[in-house]
């Protein structure tokens, strides 16, 4: 289960249904009795499992896309002891998922930051000859995020007040049972927490952020259509069409011109031969060019 933002599964959002229920008992900074321990776990219910909720992706412009980005976040690092044993926290089970996310709410809750890390380091110790699993502290680390604009000392003072006076385990027990994960080390144990270690470093962390896409970084369909429209490259394409059509028809149109039907080329066509005098003519040319006189006009025999 991730351990970012969570909702339940009957609506609305994790941390607001994970405040102290007003039924739920009056923690001071005094551990509770072990009559009081035993009404609060019979009053305890279900386990309520809780779903990541669902981010939206940002809305990009034409020209953008997400991209991953390295950050390097400041933050305090802390090292402490809290009762509830790491093979609960580490547990790959509802429990144990609620039971990590309870931790890390409580304690952004009283450092008012975000948690960024958070683990157990302690599998296994020994108090007083019990083991851990009976409810002796296991020691947890985790890093608290330094927002923008807030100094260190802000979030370090927030988490050594809290630990100090009890605000912070009973802000544990008090999500814990109104989740169904409290136990009864955790309910039975002293408030007071030790800081072990705190100190200031940066965690490394992936990002997505949006960027704008550089001209060169256009996709091949954009270079291609090189910003015309559709109907634009239609009508290039119809327009040509019809140039190509139009030739070709004024092509065919001047080669049938330039044929002469019926008559063969360089032929000249014959013309009748007429007689001047000298030699003889044939007789069936005498006889033509006869007839061609008697039809001439205003000849008279």
């Amino acid at each position: 289960m991730d351990e970012g933002s969570y909702e339940d599964q009957g609506g609305g959002s994790y941390e607001d249904q994970n405040d102290q229920d007003p039924s739920s008992p009056e923690f001071t900074d005094k551990a509770p009795t072990a009559k009081e321990v035993q009404g609060m776990l019979a009053n305890q219910g279900p386990v309520i499992v809780a779903k990541p909720k669902e981010d939206k992706p940002p809305t990009l412009g034409s020209n953008q896309q997400l991209q991953d980005k390295v950050v390097n976040t400041p933050v305090v690092k802390v090292k402490m002891s809290i009762p509830i044993a790491c093979k609960i926290f580490n547990a790959k089970s509802d429990e144990g998922e609620v039971t990590k996310q309870v931790v890390k709410d409580s304690i952004a809750a009283v450092s008012t930051a975000s948690v960024l890390e958070l683990q157990c380091d302690t599998p296994e110790t020994r108090t007083r000859g019990r083991s851990l699993a009976a409810g002796d502290a296991a020691q947890y680390t985790f890093s608290v995020e330094i927002p923008e604009g807030t100094e260190a000392s802000v979030i370090e003072s927030n988490l050594k007040t809290a630990a100090g006076n009890g605000n912070l385990l009973n802000t544990i027990k008090s999500k814990a049972l109104a989740k169904g994960v409290a136990t009864e080390a955790l309910l039975s144990a002293s408030p007071i927490l030790v800081i072990l270690q705190l100190t200031q470093g940066t965690v490394t962390q992936t990002v997505q952020v949006v960027v704008d896409m550089p001209n060169e970084e256009l996709t091949e369909e954009e270079k291609d259509d090189d910003g015309l429209s559709d109907g634009e490259i239609a009508a290039i394409v119809i327009c040509t069409l019809i140039f190509v059509i139009g030739v070709s028809i004024g092509l065919w149109a001047y080669c049938k011109q330039t044929e002469t039907p019926g008559k063969p080329n360089n032929v000249e066509p014959s013309q009748p031969k007429v007689y001047m005098g000298g030699d003889a003519i044939p007789g069936a040319e005498a006889e033509n060019q006869l007839e061609q006189k008697i039809d001439a006009p205003g000849y008279n025999v």
